[in-house]
This record gives C-alpha cells, sequence and structure tokens, in this order.
C-alpha cells in the first residue's frame, strides 16, 4: 500500500529512518530543501542532500580522497548524483553489501569524512528552531502545527510525559559512529523550572570509538526517561 508522506516524516523524525529521509528530500528537490533552510534562518547549515548518496561516496579510497577535497557545493551536487544511481541499481543498496563497504572503511578515515562531508550545522541554529518550535513564535501556523505534531512523538510514546510536560519536542541522530546530536524543546509542568520554556541542543563530534557507544547510550537513556 502507498507511504504517505505524513508517515515518512513520522519515520525521520522519531527513529532517523534515513530512507524515509531520502524519499523526502527528493519530492522536495536541492532548491526547496535550501530555500526552507534559509527561511528557518539555519544560517550555518550546509546544503542537504541524500543519505543513500553521502554513504556512497565513502565506497573506496579513490571517492573518499576525492570527497575530502571538494567544497560543501560539490559534496551536495555529487550525493544527489550517486542518490539517483542507489535508485536505479538494487545492488547498490544491499543491506549485505552496503555493510560490508562501511566495515571496510578504516576508522581515521571515516573520521575525516564525518567531519567533511555530512553537512554542518550549528547548535545555535538548531536551539534557535527548537524554541521556535516550543513558543510558536515566527513560523506559519500550518507549519508550526505539521512540526510540532512530528517533534511531539515522545508525548506519543509515553502519554505519562502529560503529567510533567506542557510541551516536549525532541530529535536526535547519530552518524557512523563518530558523530551525536540531540536537541530538546519542552515546558515543564512541575520542579524549580515549572512553567518555563527550555531548550538543549547537544552536538558531538569526533566521539572516540571507545566512548561512542557509552555516549550514545547516555543521550538515548536521557531521551527515554523523557519519553
Amino acid at each position: 500500500s502507498p507511504v504517505t508522506l505524513h508517515t515518512l516524516a513520522s519515520l525521520m523524525i522519531s527513529i532517523s529512518d534515513n530512507a524515509a529521509t531520502d524519499l523526502i528530500l527528493s519530492r522536495l528537490g536541492p532548491q526547496a530543501i535550501r530555500q526552507t533552510a534559509t527561511r528557518l534562518h539555519l544560517t550555518g547549515q550546509d546544503d542537504i542532500g541524500p543519505v543513500a548518496g553521502m554513504f556512497s561516496t565513502w565506497d573506496t579510497p579513490r571517492d573518499q580522497t576525492a570527497l575530502l577535497t571538494m567544497t560543501a557545493a560539490q559534496r551536495t551536487a555529487l550525493y544527489w548524483q550517486r542518490a539517483e544511481q542507489v535508485r536505479q541499481d538494487p545492488s547498490l543498496r544491499d543491506p549485505a553489501a552496503v555493510q560490508r563497504r562501511a566495515r571496510a572503511v578504516e576508522p581515521a578515515t571515516a573520521n575525516a569524512l564525518q567531519n567533511r562531508s555530512a553537512p554542518a550545522g550549528t547548535t545555535r541554529d538548531y536551539a534557535a528552531l527548537m524554541a521556535r518550535v516550543l513558543t510558536g513564535a515566527g513560523l506559519p501556523d500550518t507549519e508550526l502545527q505539521i512540526m510540532r505534531r512530528h517533534l511531539g512523538w515522545p508525548m506519543r510514546v509515553n502519554p505519562g510525559n502529560d503529567e510533567v510536560f506542557t510541551r516536549l519536542y525532541a530529535k536526535g541522530g547519530s552518524l557512523s559512529g563518530g558523530v551525536l546530536t540531540s536537541n530538546l524543546a519542552f515546558t515543564p509542568k512541575v520542579g524549580p523550572a515549572a512553567g518555563r520554556p527550555l531548550v538543549v541542543s547537544v552536538f558531538l563530534r569526533n566521539v572516540p570509538a571507545g566512548q561512542y557507544r557509552a555516549l550514545q547510550d547516555s543521550l538515548d537513556e536521557a531521551l527515554l526517561m523523557i519519553a
């Protein structure tokens, strides 16, 4: 049966589903994505391209070397090109093959690719955007309601949150064992900050391999405690 945009957005936000993300990106196209980032005041945000296209550029040493010398705009254009190749060639998206190629990337190279190839953003931008979602300031009502519906997933996962939060919005993410992000916006009903809108945005890069799992578990635990 057809998958709705609502379902894709829910998967993209609640569990960081890369396939859902790429389907939405392909539906919007590069120009609309760029315009949306500008309109939302994400001034520190690089252009965003398909996740499948990004990871496909990590496959060979030649690709990796070329990627590390490109500008952000060149990388994004390449991601769109590679994503189309992935779409047309089922062998490029075979899960086992994708996993083998990912494991073949040397840790030092993976770290460099994370720092150079993933689209950069800033905690300041994302904290400001989450604050606008929380307060409703400066966002058209239709867009605000859509953003709140999807970012408010923790309230649906655990209805008990309604007892301690007036509002709660969340989006986290990770990248290939070296990057972690967590963005939270909430208004508690209880405690010393009751009634105050609060926002937390955490971006972690170059996480040491030996600490990545513990940090990820810690962020997940915090999110699950809230959820």
